[in-house]
């Protein structure tokens, strides 16, 4: 049981993996449970490794009212219809132009509408890539379904910090949901992290709960331990 004397007044969420099942299935239950979040005041903000057009259009056909996202993993912040990029790729793709065999990654499919990070596919050649991008200006992070390599200092955990500055909300009345290693800063960060059963080693121990259920069925559970559903 939830016993911490703070409100829950945001909500942050993981998609790939935590919304959606291994399919990348979201479930009508969830967006139901989101819906009702979003109408009782809570406001609902998506952080994700993947790119705005894709998390955009989710978040607008779900109906929800406040519009606050955060994509490429903390690169790229949407918020009051403005977009920023925190961001910058242009080095990135240099290095991958100029020093990198071709032959031992691939970009990601979406890789096309990134703007402040590149993401490569999992078949990539993980070892590879790091080595590539081993100094402190750069991270290289797996995410589950995809490598992204991002500078340093861009992260779930600062994109959160950003959005709640405009947003106006402190920390400690903040809960994260996630499942992978991209989401373990997030989930330390803010008030209430909460991993999802199928979630990460990683994951797991930056939380403070971690769900018995998988994916939105663990974010329901998660909900229910707040005391917000």
């Amino acid at each position: 049981m939830y016993m911490d004397n703070v409100k829950i007044r945001a909500v942050v969420l993981d998609v790939d993996g935590t919304l959606t099942d291994e399919n990348k299935v979201i479930s009508l239950e969830i967006l139901s449970v989101l819906r009702k979040l979003d109408k009782n005041g809570i406001k609902i903000i998506f952080a994700t490794g993947n790119v705005m057009p894709v998390i955009y259009g989710i978040y607008m056909y779900l109906g929800l009212r406040w519009g606050s996202i955060i994509a490429e993993n903390g690169g790229v912040i949407f918020h009051n219809s403005e977009i920023e990029v925190l961001g910058d790729r242009k080095e990135i793709d240099k290095i991958l132009n100029e020093k990198a065999d071709k032959n031992r990654y691939r970009l990601l499919f979406t890789d096309r509408w990134r703007v402040s990070e590149v993401a490569l596919t999992m078949d990539s050649d993980l070892g590879y890539i790091e080595s590539l991008f081993h100094n402190d200006k750069f991270i290289v992070e797996v995410s589950g379904f995809a490598i992204h390599i991002a500078h340093s200092g861009i992260s779930k955990r600062n994109g959160v910090k950003e959005m709640l500055k405009r947003i106006g909300i402190d920390r400690s009345e903040v809960s994260a949901f996630g499942d992978g290693d991209n989401d373990a800063d997030m989930l330390s960060y803010v008030g209430t992290g909460i991993a999802v059963a199928n979630g990460s080693a990683k994951a797991k121990s930056n939380a403070k709960y971690v769900t018995v259920k998988p994916h939105s069925e663990g974010v329901i559970e998660g909900l229910r331990y707040l005391n917000i559903l």
